[in-house]
Parts: structure tokens; sequence; C-alpha cells
């Protein structure tokens, strides 16, 4: 296994995953609690590990300050953790922004979502093993799945397409979208993840730079 799994994702996916994933779910650098109640922070970051008031260990390995500059203290950043969980269900999500004055900086944030891409590129490396030869549209279209539920989400139709020994992107494309019953913020998800797949297909029919990600003009500056 190489010692950094960054260095098998191409460059422009890895360049584009914050302003990506920031399309789809708020950048937040405030603790809140998600829809099941669980403290998050950043691009959907978990920063609880489910262990109900205790859970916050996660919470403790971020640098948080005070609005001011001031590092927060250990007790501090408990007691903050603390406060937003036990606000669920009355406050959550952008609501929460105002239980506490801790924040963290966008540099944390973009170590978080690279952190949580390292995890992710483990599973998805075994799971598609081709993977890493992908045009960079279908890396970030994988990455977008995993993102939104998790790199072990059963996709069989989907893992049929792209395991083939050449594989079909535009079948792809059709068998990419997760369930988004009840849940309206998958669906701009679920399109920009199948264009990803149909202009991973295009450059693979074209005989183009697999490094280039044609998704980039849609993305935020």
């Amino acid at each position: 296994m190489v010692s950094d799994p960054l260095s098998e994702i191409r460059p422009s996916v890895l360049d584009a995953l914050t302003a990506f994933n920031t399309k789809f779910e708020k950048k937040t650098p405030y603790m809140y609690t998600d829809v099941r109640g669980l403290v998050t922070t950043g691009i959907g970051n978990l920063i609880d590990t489910g262990g109900g008031m205790g859970g916050y260990g996660l919470a403790l390995n971020l640098p948080w300050t005070h609005r001011g500059g001031a590092p927060a203290s250990k007790a501090e950043i408990i007691a903050a953790w603390q406060k937003v969980k036990a606000a669920w269900p009355d406050v959550q999500g952008g609501s929460a922004q105002s239980l506490t004055d801790l924040r963290i900086d966008e540099a944390t944030i973009n170590s978080l979502v690279l952190d949580r891409v390292r995890q992710n590129h483990n599973a998805l490396r075994a799971k598609y093993p081709g993977y890493v030869n992908w045009p960079a549209d279908a890396q970030l279209g994988l990455h977008s799945i995993a993102w939104a539920a998790g790199p072990y989400v059963p996709l069989h139709t989907f893992a049929g397409a792209v395991n083939k020994q050449d594989p079909d992107f535009v079948a792809a494309a059709k068998a990419s979208k997760l369930n988004d019953q009840g849940n309206p913020g998958l669906v701009p998800r679920n399109q920009a993840t199948k264009q990803l797949f149909l202009n991973a297909a295009q450059v693979k029919d074209q005989g183009m730079n697999y490094d280039t990600l044609l998704y980039q003009k849609d993305l935020p500056s």
C-alpha cells in the first residue's frame, strides 16, 4: 500500500474536493448536530464517537479558537461540544452556531476533508480496484458517492459496470443514484454524480487527458 493514499488520486480531483462538497453541504466552522443528533463540523465531518455526552474525543483533536482568536482550552472544547449535543433536537444544523463562539479555520476544514478522503480511498480501492486509473471525473464521482453514503454503500449494478476490464461509465452514471427518498438535499448531488460519470465516458471515448477534470467549470471559485 502506498504511503499516502492521496498520491493515487488525480491532483485535479484533490483540488476540487472541498469546493465540490461545499456545493451540497454547507461549510461550517462551528459545531452543530446533524439530523441524527451527532455533533459535526466542517463539511459534514463527524466529531462525535456516538458515546452520548462523552463522545467528544474527536473534537479535542481540532484547533478550536474563540472568535477573537484565543485558543480554546480542553475544558472549553468539551463544554461547547456538550452544549451543542444537549441542545438537539430543538437546536440543530445552522441554528447551533450561536450556542458557542468556538470556531475552526479554513485550513482545518480542508484538512478534515482530505483526512476523510484518505479513509474512504482505502475502502474504495479494495472495492473498485481499477478506480486509481479512472479519469478524474470518475474518481470525483466515486468520492461523491462515498462522501454522501460511505465507501461501503452497496451499489451492485454500479460496481458491475465500473469493475469491468473496460469500465462502462455510461452504465455507471445510470446506476450511481443514491436513494434520495425523503432526502431532497441529496437530489442535486445525485445529478452531479451522474454528470461526472458521463463526463468520464466522454474523456475515455475521446481519448482525452485523464488528469483533466471536465466538471471543474461547474465548481464555485
